[in-house]
């Protein structure tokens, strides 16, 4: 396995591991948050093995690479309907304070998932489908509620447990 993409002149800046019968795992540890490429040098063009390793910062957003001009969700929330929670994406075009929060169908903030202040940028984010207490939420319509600088924005979520 190794970082980049196919095409890349020089793949493997990151890692260039072997996974076989003798290497079984291997373990890396990131110093940013954010998508990085990988894939599989044997299996990538036969089997197409490749993919992103998402690497989440410990605020719950993690920031995307690339930059953008567009405002709110730029990716709606996935899977929906869900048993586990969703990851969703979101931009600002302008620096600022970022509040993602979780209602319930009664209009109950139910959970926080970002309650910060962030650069002007692309953004990856996750609700985990728990509510305040750490449990997981009853199935139900939920709705992820994102509030920027200027701007307010609603999707809606179904949990099925």
């Amino acid at each position: 396995m190794t970082s980049g993409r196919t095409s890349d002149p020089q793949p493997g800046e990151l890692f260039d591991q072997p996974i076989n019968s003798a290497a079984t795992s291997f373990t890396f540890e990131f110093q940013n948050a954010g998508l990085v490429p990988y894939f599989c040098r044997p299996h990538a063009a036969s089997f197409n093995m490749r993919g992103f390793v998402l690497v989440q910062s410990t605020s719950g957003v993690t920031p995307l690479p690339q930059g953008t001009a567009a405002l709110g969700f730029t990716r709606a929330p996935r899977p929906n309907p869900t048993r586990n929670g969703v990851d969703f994406q979101f931009a600002l075009n302008v620096a600022g304070h970022a509040r993602i929060d979780v209602y319930d169908a009664r209009g109950a903030r139910i959970a926080t998932v970002a309650d910060e202040d962030l650069p002007a940028g692309s953004f990856a984010a996750r609700w985990d489908g728990t509510g305040a207490s750490g449990h997981g939420v009853d199935s139900g319509v939920y709705w992820l509620r994102m509030t920027l600088p200027g701007y307010a924005q609603s999707r809606k979520v179904v949990i099925s447990r």
